[in-house]
């Protein structure tokens, strides 16, 4: 997501089989002045209870179990996604949390 010109952002899609772990993050950088929140989607059905909100300059993720095979993706809202003052990235992470979950993406 890029500053003054996104108000929503996803990843690329990545299979996950039921049952599953799918990690996710989200690292929010200046210049960005707003939250945003993420929430992970199969297809268009969010699977995520709720958006977790990550600070205008904070980085947080969390891990939902894939209810079905399948493929899924982050969706991220800067503000309630009516802003386009955030920059940041994220990305799914497969199974085991590893530290590359959490370094910034375009």
């Amino acid at each position: 997501m890029f500053y003054n010109k996104d108000k929503s952002s996803s990843t690329n899609t990545v299979y996950f089989s039921k049952g599953e772990t799918i990690w996710y993050s989200w690292s929010n950088e200046s210049p960005g002045i707003f939250h945003t929140n993420v929430a992970v989607y199969k297809d268009t059905k969010q699977i995520t209870t709720g958006y977790k909100s990550i600070p205008s300059l904070g980085l947080d993720g969390g891990n939902v179990s894939a209810p079905e095979s399948g493929y899924y993706h982050l969706v991220a809202l800067c503000s309630a996604g009516d802003q386009n003052r955030c920059e940041g990235g994220g990305k799914n992470c497969a199974v085991v949390l590893s530290p590359s979950c959490y370094k910034n993406y375009d």
